[in-house]
């Protein structure tokens, strides 16, 4: 008898345990979902981003960032196609407009991050007394030149702006090496896969080596600017607003400086 009691007493316990396991389990797969924010990024801001986050983490660790970089248009297609992302922070207005007219986000939700700026570069060496006028003469010799893909990738519409009224991308056109993002770009500009690129400001200034042949301020007074938004899905996740207005702080302004972007507000 008393072994019998001492069998039901030690599957007792293993009951106890069991179920006990089991809430902590559940808790902890409930919990983690309440506090992750999930955020699609021009891939332009890799660096920068990345550090503004860390240093977030310091005053919050409890918030989980996962955090993709792409081609502007690429990001906002995945958001149209279901991506569940609570922050989008792109290198174009005419996206996060998109998000906005299909009612991914509200109006309310935009506002501008930062500026950038647009440049003709190539590697260290080169006379930076290249003009956009001597890329004509680079091409009929054979030179090869990257830009973003104009259909999904900021930069590369910026570069699309900049070359239609000259013809050059037209007249030559496989000279044009089209990427899926401006790293990309910068990548093939490095290993020297093409012989200039259509860049930002602020790539150049992550390599010493890379020279900027010219530089564009704006198109048409056109400004290169990174709207960033909270979607429909991101505001009913109360962590999504305190990273946005981290993002807004003199602190993350200061970390986006550092990386060559302008903060001025517009």
């Amino acid at each position: 008898m008393a072994a019998q009691k001492k069998h039901i007493l030690i599957i007792s316990i293993i009951l106890i345990v069991s179920i006990s396991l089991t809430v902590i389990a559940t808790t902890n797969e409930v919990k983690p979902n309440r506090n992750v924010v999930f955020i699609s990024a021009a891939s332009s801001l890799t660096e920068a981003i990345g550090d503004i986050i860390n240093i977030f983490r310091e005053s919050h660790p409890e918030v989980l960032i996962r955090v993709s970089f792409g081609g502007s248009g690429y990001l906002t297609t995945q958001i149209v196609n279901g991506a569940p992302i609570d922050i989008l922070i792109t290198a174009d207005e005419r996206d996060a407009d998109r998000l906005i007219l299909q009612n991914f986000a509200t109006p309310e939700s935009k506002s501008i991050l930062c500026r950038n700026k647009l440049v003709l570069a190539g590697m260290g060496g080169q006379s930076t007394d290249f003009t956009y006028q001597d890329l004509d003469k680079k091409l009929k010799n054979g030179s090869k030149v990257g830009m973003g893909n104009p259909d999904y990738v900021a930069a590369g519409l910026y570069t699309k702006a900049l070359l239609s009224k000259s013809g050059l991308l037209n007249n030559f056109s496989s000279d044009f090496i089209k990427g899926n993002s401006v790293r990309q770009v910068v990548g093939w500009l490095e290993s020297g896969d093409v012989d200039y690129a259509f860049i930002y400001k602020t790539d150049v200034k992550l390599n010493p080596e890379i020279t900027i042949l010219e530089e564009y301020n704006s198109f048409d007074g056109l400004k290169i600017t990174y709207p960033m938004l909270i979607t429909i899905k991101g505001e009913t996740n109360p962590e999504a607003d305190l990273f946005m207005k981290y993002l807004n702080s003199s602190r993350s302004r200061s970390i986006l400086n550092k990386y060559g972007f302008i903060t001025d507000r517009i």
